[in-house]
Order: structure tokens, then C-alpha cells, then sequence
């Protein structure tokens, strides 16, 4: 399996649950500063233009631009648009968008020019902040180095509105 695909061999980054006040989502979060912290400058990812909410259909316009020291080599780069469920039970993950980028095709990476990323989004899931299980989705940017070093860029946001089920008595 991917290393996308198979997410319970490494430790696993939680969404945020979706709130109507979003924080800023353009930078990264303290977790991704602190795991990212043992080889950062060398390698920084900017993801702009990712709006807090989005309706479903609604095209998502983003660009991403890697900053990455001489020094540095890449291996790969994976752009993804992903949801996830935290809570209790099982986590689920699902893919609305994928792109691998090996070795040979990341020149114009590294020649300081924003990359585009252009996704129709889905009817479904919706973006969900419930009692017992959430929803949310993310624009993904994972950097693989060689030597086996790989560091992830998440830049949340919602689908939909975000909803809780009121249950009166």
C-alpha cells in the first residue's frame, strides 16, 4: 500500500473540528511546526488561497510554493485533497484529489514558481463537528527528501455548512 494510504504506521495528525469562528488555516499549525522543526528552514511550503468554507461543487483555486534549501534534495512530492473523520471508532480517510510528483519533474519545483492546484469539490462528505465523530477536509502538501525524511502541510477548511445534530426531549 502508498504511504498515503497506510496512515497508522506513523503518527497520526488530527483535523480540527470545523467552528464557525476558523482560524487563519494558511500557516502551519504548532504540531506540524514542532515535527517539522528538526529540518526546517531547509525545507518551508506556503499554501495560499484556500478559503474557510466552501459549498459543494465549488472549485477549489489554491497554489502552494516550496522553499528548499541548496543543500536539500527531494525524492517526491505529493499534493492531495483529503478528508478525514476523528472520534470514536475507526478513522477513515478519503481522497478527492491525488498527484505525485517523482525525482525527474520536481525542476520547476525547485525554481521558486507557485504550483496550481485546481479541484472541483465533491456533494459529499460534508464537513461535520458532532458529539461522537467530525469531519474535515484538507488541502495536503507532502515533501519526501532523500534519506527517507518526509514532511506534511496541512491547509484546512470546511465543506458545506457546518452542522450538529440537536436532539430535543
Amino acid at each position: 500500500s502508498s504511504p498515503m494510504e497506510d496512515r497508522r504506521t506513523r503518527a497520526r495528525k488530527r483535523l480540527a473540528g470545523v467552528r464557525e469562528g476558523i482560524r487563519d488555516l494558511s500557516s502551519p499549525t504548532q504540531r506540524q511546526r514542532e515535527q517539522n522543526s528538526l529540518i526546517r528552514p531547509a525545507v518551508q511550503c506556503a499554501i495560499k488561497g484556500v478559503e474557510a468554507r466552501y459549498q459543494p461543487g465549488d472549485l477549489l483555486l489554491c497554489s502552494y510554493k516550496l522553499e528548499v534549501k541548496d543543500d536539500v534534495h527531494l525524492s517526491a512530492v505529493e499534493t492531495s485533497v483529503v478528508w478525514c473523520t476523528s472520534g470514536k471508532g475507526q478513522e477513515d480517510i478519503g481522497v478527492q484529489f491525488f498527484e505525485r510528483r517523482q525525482k525527474d519533474d520536481l525542476v520547476e519545483l525547485a525554481d521558486d514558481t507557485a504550483q496550481k492546484l485546481t479541484v472541483r469539490l465533491p456533494n459529499t462528505p460534508l464537513s461535520y463537528d458532532g458529539l461522537i465523530v467530525k469531519i474535515g477536509w484538507c488541502v495536503r502538501v507532502r515533501v519526501f527528501l532523500e534519506g527517507g525524511k518526509q514532511l506534511s502541510f496541512d491547509s484546512e477548511f470546511a465543506l458545506g455548512k457546518a452542522s450538529r445534530i440537536v436532539v430535543e426531549e
